[in-house]
Formats: structure tokens, sequence, C-alpha cells
């Protein structure tokens, strides 16, 4: 029987489907391992195939010397509802303004972490996890009436990676990808992390990043494949060292949004 290789962005498609498309996609590339010459010659090309299966699964491949690799990977249609999706806000760090803790300062009325978390819920994930670190009992208080999960960082000194930990570590086991924001940034449009979601489940790559004019800003969706990798994210690099990483699996969507990188810093408040 040859030997199956999947390409990153394959990989990440077959993880992100619900359990009973995977197991039909995971049937169908079994049924190719044991029968690779039954594809169709893709025209204009010398060495790829189409293979269709079960009447909505499509492959496309290359075989040779025993080894088939897939390049690309069509399954059933899906039901965007019938994927989970969660977003992680870091908001632990210890900065102040007129003596509050940042996520406290009030933005067009509101908390600012409570601004940023109801951004989040009008987007249309699933579940929204707060991260808080320094004075959260007092910054949880402003949550208190919003459907999110709160977890405490208590080593929110130690970098930004701390809290992307204890945010990822909680994150449902049904989730099919997890969108990465900083706590800061009140003023990202909802559209613009729908069309995040859209274009993730669309394209179904690792990961998923807005840029506006010329500059990539937050959030950012990434698969839950890379999940692991996130985890062992030290310091306060947050998830551009995964981003480095796995360049070939980005896309950047352009959007008129320059909420994407307008933070509330301390000194700017």
């Amino acid at each position: 029987m040859a030997e199956l290789f999947l390409a990153a962005s394959v990989r990440s498609y077959l993880h992100a489907l619900p359990a009973p498309e995977r197991r039909l996609v995971t049937r169908a590339l079994s049924w190719l391992r044991r029968n690779p010459t039954r594809g169709m010659k893709l025209w204009g090309s010398s060495d790829l195939f189409l293979l269709h299966l079960y009447g909505t699964v499509e492959i496309v491949y290359s075989f040779g010397a025993g080894r088939i690799e897939v390049v690309a990977l069509k399954g059933p249609p899906l039901s965007l509802c019938g994927e989970r999706i969660a977003a992680v806000v870091l908001a632990a760090g210890e900065e102040e303004v007129a003596g509050l803790p940042l996520p406290l300062l009030p933005i067009e009325g509101l908390p600012l972490i409570a601004r940023v978390i109801d951004l989040f819920a009008a987007s249309g994930v699933d579940e929204v996890i707060a991260v808080l670190g320094y004075k959260a009992d007092e910054v949880k208080k402003a949550l208190e009436d919003r459907d999110v999960k709160v977890v405490i960082n208590h080593d929110y000194s130690k970098g930004l990676s701390r809290s992307l930990r204890c945010g990822l570590q909680i994150v449902s086991p049904e989730a099919s990808a997890v969108v990465i924001s900083l706590g800061n940034l009140p003023f990202v449009s909802p559209e613009t992390v729908r069309h995040l979601l859209s274009v993730y489940r669309e394209k179904r790559r690792a990961i998923v990043a807005p840029v506006c004019g010329q500059r990539r800003g937050h959030p950012v969706v990434f698969d839950v494949s890379l999940i692991p990798e996130l985890l062992r994210v030290r310091g306060n690099h947050g998830g551009r060292t995964v981003i480095k990483r796995h360049r070939g699996d980005l896309v950047e969507v352009r959007v008129k949004d320059p909420g994407i990188f307008t933070q509330i810093e301390p000194k700017a408040a």
C-alpha cells in the first residue's frame, strides 16, 4: 500500500471538519491509498490526478514511487453553524490609567474589557474567554452580566504567553478554530471578525489575519491544529512566532478597519 502525505492546508482542513464529515473524508483517503491509479489525470498537468468519491469528496493528488501526496481536498458541504469558534481575549496586563486597571477604562460609556467582549459576542463566535490578571477581582465585576468564561492568569507579569496558555487551556474541545485578540482593541468591527471567520471556513487555512493598508492587525484566527504550538510559546510574543513558522498557511484578509491596530495605551489614554 502506498504511503500517504497531506499538504499542511489539507491537514488543517481535515482537522477542522465536524466528526461525521471527517470520517467520510478519512474513509475516502483510505480508499485512495489502496487505489492510487483510479484517479483521472488533470488536463494540462503531467503529475496531478483528480478522484471523486461518494458523490461529495474530491481529492487532487500526485502519485509515484509508492508515495501519494494530497495537495487539495474538498469534502461534503458544511453547515457553518456546525462549527464552533472560540475567542480568547488577553487582558491580564498591569497597566493603569488614573488609578484604574486599563481594562476598566471607560470607552464610550463602557469599560474597555466589556466593550471588547461585546464585539466578539456580536460577531457570532460560540464562546468568549477573557484572560484576566492584574486586579482581576475588580475587572471581573465589569463582566458579571455577560456570557463569558473568565480565567485568571496569576503569572501575568511573566509575559503575554502565560495569558495565551491560560485561555487556550479552557477552549471547548468541540472548537475548530480560536480567535485571539489583545484586550485593548475595542474598535474592531464585529463585521471584520465575521469576515475573517468566513474566509477561514472557505479557505481552510491554518491562520487568517486582517490587514488594513500595509499593516497586519488583530484579531487572528488560528485553526485548533496549531494550539499545541501556541501553548509552547514563551515570553511576550503571543502568536507571532507561530505565524512566522507557518507563513505558507497564512491568509491575509484586506479590510477597511483601522480598529484592527487601534490599541488603547495607558499614555494615549
